[in-house]
Order: C-alpha cells, then sequence, then structure tokens
C-alpha cells in the first residue's frame, strides 16, 4: 500500500462484491427479458416478429459499463435463443391392481388360493378396464357435473337432474361388473364380500364419485336382505343386485333432515299418513338426499296414528317409477327389524 493511501475496510469490500454481484445478475435477468421481448417464436420455434425495446440512457450507460469491464456485452449470452413452447406431458395411470403390490400380498395372505387365483385374474382384468375406459369416463363425470333444471322452457316446473352421458354409462359398467352383485351371488362363499371391496377400491378413485350411489345400493340390498328379502320388496332386491344394465337399479338414503346428527329416532320428523286405499303418503322435509337420481331409496319416516299422533319410525322403500316427476311405489313403508319387532308389511307410496 503506498504511502497516503487509506486501508478500505473489509466490510465496504464485502458490500462491493454484492453489489457487484447484484448488478451481474441484474444484467443478465433484464438481458434474458429482452431476448424474449425481441423474438417470438411459435411452437416449432420459427419466428414470428420482433420488437424493438427502447432502453433508458441509464441502462445503455450501465451496459457500456459492463462491457467495458468484462470485454462482454450483458446480451451476448442471450443474444441467440429460442425459447419453445413447453407442454407437460399429462399423467397416465397403469393397471391399478398390478401397480399395487400391498392390495395383492394382502389378498394373497388372506384368502383361500384357489378363491385369490380367480380373484387376482378378475380384478386384473378389472384393472384393465379402469385404466382404458373407467378413468376417461370419470374424468368426464367431474367436468359435467348433475344439475338440477326446475323450469322447462315454458315455465312448466319439471325439477329434473341432468347428468352427463359418463355418468350414464357408469351405472351400465356397474352392473355388467358385478360391482354390487359380486357380494350377494357369493361365488366365493364369504370371501366374496373381500372380493367385491377390493374391486370397489380400485375402482373409486377413477369413478367420478358414482362410488356413492353404488355405497347406498349396497347398504339398501343388505337390508332387504336382512330383513329375509320380503315378498314385496323381491323384484327391488332382484334389480339392486343384478348383472344385467336393462334390469340394474341404483338406490339413494334420504335420512337425514335439518336436526342433522346421529340420532335418527329422534331426529326424524317425516311421517307416514295412511290413505283410504291403504297406501301412504309421506310428508316431511329431507334436508339431504343421496344419489338423488337413483331408481329407488329408502328413507325413514313415523307412521301416524290415528288420533294424529306419531308412533313407531319405519323405515320406507320408494320406487321411483313415475316419469312425470313425482314418486310412486309398489314397496311397502316397513317396520326396520333392525330396531323393532318386523310388522306385517305396509303396501305405501310417495
Amino acid at each position: 500500500m503506498g504511502e497516503g493511501e487509506r486501508e478500505t475496510p473489509c466490510a465496504i469490500l464485502e458490500f462491493k462484491k454484492l453489489t457487484d454481484n447484484f448488478n451481474c445478475v441484474h444484467y443478465y435477468i433484464m438481458a434474458f427479458v429482452d431476448s424474449l421481448s425481441t423474438e417470438a417464436v411459435n411452437s416449432q420455434g420459427l419466428l414470428l416478429g420482433c420488437r424493438e425495446i427502447q432502453h433508458s440512457q441509464r441502462w445503455n450507460q450501465q451496459a457500456e459499463s459492463m462491457a467495458a469491464n468484462s470485454g462482454q456485452h450483458p446480451r451476448a449470452p442471450f443474444s441467440g435463443s429460442k425459447i419453445a413452447a413447453f407442454c407437460q406431458e399429462p399423467a397416465r395411470i397403469g393397471n391399478p391392481y398390478l401397480e399395487d403390490v400391498f392390495l395383492q400380498g394382502y389378498l394373497e395372505s388372506r384368502l383361500p388360493p384357489k378363491v385369490f387365483a380367480g380373484v387376482s385374474m378378475d380384478l386384473e382384468r378389472f384393472g384393465a378396464r379402469v385404466k382404458d375406459e373407467i378413468d376417461s369416463l370419470g374424468r368426464e363425470c367431474e367436468l359435467n357435473p348433475p344439475r338440477l333444471q326446475q323450469f322447462d322452457a315454458w315455465g312448466q316446473r319439471v325439477d329434473q337432474i341432468i347428468t352427463c352421458s359418463a355418468w350414464k354409462r357408469m351405472k351400465v359398467i356397474s352392473a355388467e361388473e358385478g360391482l354390487i352383485a359380486e357380494a350377494y351371488e357369493r361365488k366365493y362363499s364369504s370371501w366374496s364380500r373381500v372380493h367385491q371391496i377390493a374391486k370397489l377400491y380400485l375402482y373409486a378413485p377413477s369413478a367420478g364419485l358414482f362410488s356413492s350411489p353404488l355405497a347406498m345400493t349396497d347398504g339398501a340390498a343388505k337390508v332387504i336382505e336382512s330383513l329375509g328379502i320380503p315378498e314385496p320388496l323381491e323384484e327391488a332386491y332382484a334389480r339392486l343386485t343384478s348383472r344385467d344394465p336393462r334390469r340394474f337399479w341404483t338406490s339413494g338414503q334420504w335420512m337425514t333432515e335439518r336436526k342433522g346428527g346421529s340420532d335418527v329416532a329422534n331426529g326424524t320428523e317425516t311421517v307416514a299418513l295412511k290413505l283410504p286405499d291403504g297406501t301412504y303418503s309421506l310428508h316431511g322435509l329431507k334436508w339431504f338426499t343421496t344419489a338423488t337420481d337413483s331408481d329407488m331409496t329408502l328413507t325413514l319416516a313415523r307412521i301416524m296414528a290415528a288420533d294424529g299422533r306419531a308412533e313407531q319410525q319405519d323405515l320406507c322403500p320408494v320406487d321411483r317409477e313415475d316419469k312425470a316427476g313425482s314418486y310412486d311405489t309398489e314397496a311397502p313403508p316397513l317396520n326396520s327389524s333392525l330396531v323393532y319387532d318386523a310388522n306385517p308389511i305396509l303396501k305405501g307410496k310417495l
């Protein structure tokens, strides 16, 4: 250090280095933006046009200063770059059964060997259908959710639920694949329920939420079966567990009312009034109706006595046959043997 020169503090030197680095990064960013602005390219990298950028006097001074210090123009590294279009590859699923080693291992460890061989073959086949057909249908269902049309173009009340074609196709596939029937045919005895659940496990992520009406359908079939499949409900049970898409029914569950909660015994206010012809009419408000577009449903109501008192709570199967919008049924409000002693089956309609 020469005489009279003062030593520059280290902190100032470090600050100067940081400032220089920052300026360098700033210049390169500006140069990159400049290259994007002056050359527009399409997805094939073809030049579409140029637009001159007018830099400020300060920018030009900084660029000249940097060029003098480094011997390189700040825009030089990017002057010949071309930015092509980038498209992210869509996600592609494989066969969900073949890719799920945990499911395969669980089934193999729990099922008898002969049962596992048959179940595994069916799940592999079904997994291929999920990959090739069901997944795209589920995506279409999610993009086109159901909508309620309350009035037609002439102002008439119709209350029609409009669903997409993929949703209707899901119902056909559910019947063909026996997603409900599998558990009730008992091909593999008590292991048939495991087979059904494994199939639904592969189906649900790609189902577009059609797994919800299937859950309600399974519940309705189980309730009817647990009651001994009474004669008036034989047709409904046969349809709920059918593999024929032309006969297959889905079922809803219309239980929840405004009081909500899990205490359905005290929370149900809907009443069933006996009519002169021996049928019943239901009166009340259901706050939430699952699978509203189903072919039938199970709902809760209290039988109204002759003196106007609401008696025991009953489970009421409702067959939705009237295409005009009202709900008629040949199935009765049925006393639930799960809670009460079984009563004679009653004929009813909604």
